[in-house]
């Protein structure tokens, strides 16, 4: 994996994309989509799927077709198993998960204020 720089993150969000079932995820599209903000000067993606299911083998394809279509960075949302299991970044919410099972690997840390 690359290292980090400051520049455009993309979110590749499936909710976004109307992606909302597990029959709906297109990896080819997403795949595409990747590299054009690759090409495009992206400098990370971060692969957010909060409507599908969480345990269902196509959050794992479509982060290994992600992680595949790039050499940057690829941070997953919330996913710290997943993240973890793939060796990639991972962006965590509040209860995400413990963020140490991803040592040494990006992490992105949210926060709503000043004491988190």
């Amino acid at each position: 994996m690359a290292p980090f720089h400051a520049g455009i993150y993309v979110l590749l969000d499936t909710d976004r994309l109307g992606w909302t079932r597990v029959e709906q995820v297109d990896l080819p599209l997403a795949t595409d989509y990747v590299r054009a903000a690759s090409d495009a000067g992206a400098v990370a993606i971060q692969v957010r799927c909060k409507s599908l299911p969480w345990a269902h083998p196509v959050r794992r394809a479509l982060a290994e077709a992600v992680a595949d279509a790039t050499r940057l960075p690829v941070w997953l949302n919330d996913d710290v198993e997943l993240a973890a299991a793939l060796g990639l970044g991972a962006h965590l919410g509040q209860a995400d998960g413990d963020p140490r099972a991803l040592a040494h690997r990006p992490l992105g840390w949210s926060t709503h204020h000043r004491s988190e």
